[in-house]
């Protein structure tokens, strides 16, 4: 995902556009497009709303089919409940490599915040139908 994202820089020749503090610190300027370092760097109020189980990233990211040729994991993929304690063992260091990733901007923002929770979805605050889904954790209905 990191190429993917650097060519992307590189593609729509965006380096220009990023953080100057960011681009002029980092040895890989395109570093400065991953949130882990340009937020460092942002000066404008800048909340984040995410979930730690990114359904798109564990799908796309962290096991594409490419990297499951036998298939292990697709029981996990349709439900979390199907996952062995490895696979979870697993997502839980996603998580937690999430978390520390935005550490430093939680500990020194003074403008900023966020909101990272447990559910296992991609884009839940689009419409109210992911937002107030049923099936979320802690969903009063």
């Amino acid at each position: 995902m990191r190429t993917f994202f650097e060519n992307l820089v590189s593609l729509q020749g965006i380096e220009k556009n990023l953080n100057k503090n960011c681009t002029s610190f980092l040895d890989n300027p395109k570093l400065c497009m991953f949130p882990q370092y340009f937020l460092n760097y942002m000066t404008t109020p800048f909340f984040i709303l995410n979930t730690a189980y990114d359904v798109y990233q564990f799908h796309h990211a962290l096991v594409p089919p490419s990297a499951d040729m036998n298939g292990d994991w697709k029981g996990c993929k349709l439900s979390i409940a199907s996952c062995t304690p490895q696979q979870l063992d697993i997502l839980q260091g996603f998580r937690g490599d999430m978390l520390a990733a935005l550490k430093s901007f939680l500990m020194d923002s003074t403008n900023g915040g966020m909101f990272i929770n447990s559910c296992f979805g991609h884009c839940q605050s689009e419409t109210q139908e992911t937002w107030f889904s049923l099936g979320i954790p802690d969903h009063p209905g």
